[in-house]
């Protein structure tokens, strides 16, 4: 992988806009490979889940392994741990328009969305926050509360790229 293919804007946010409006400004931007994803804050543990689940998607269209046509789908697929489209929406799509998470590969086309959002700012969620989401996904870490925050973010990290990394293969 390139170094541009980590240039991704990660951005908490809001809108004023309808979810329907903003899905069908992204068709209208989105291109097979520059897109926008909005995902359900919930859903998303941390930046580095949605970094894995755009690497994954990357290696998967790169090894023609990829289950959807649209490399925004295919991420949102891995970030949802399931290869099942529908099950992907359900469970990482976007639900509430006051707080949703975008991800973007591509400044040109977030700057072009931008106007759709009147709050945003960096994602950096809390530790109660990744171990919610982690639980949404089945990562339940045992015996955590002797660790240090340090130690209980790398171990939700590497559950979820353990879960993430089967996903590909079946669903988990």
């Amino acid at each position: 992988m390139n170094k541009s293919n980590l240039d991704a804007i990660i951005k908490h946010a809001s809108s004023n806009f309808e979810i329907e409006d903003m899905l069908s400004k992204l068709k209208e931007i989105n291109t097979k490979t520059k897109f926008i994803q909005l995902f359900d804050t919930n859903s998303v543990i941390n930046k580095e889940h949605l970094l894995c689940s755009y690497l994954n998607a990357l290696t998967s269209f790169k090894e023609k392994q990829n289950s959807s046509k649209i490399l925004s789908i295919e991420m949102l697929l891995f970030a949802a741990m399931t290869r099942q489209i529908n099950l992907a929406i359900s469970l990482a799509g976007i639900k509430n328009k006051s707080d949703f998470i975008v991800f973007s590969n591509d400044a040109k086309k977030y700057n072009i969305f931008k106007k759709y959002l009147n709050k945003e700012t960096d994602f950096n969620p809390s530790l109660l926050h990744m171990e919610n989401s982690a639980k949404r996904y089945k990562i339940i870490l045992k015996n955590s509360k002797k660790l240090i925050k340090k130690e209980i973010q790398n171990l939700i990290n590497i559950n979820m790229f353990q879960k993430i990394a089967v996903s590909k293969i079946k669903d988990a």
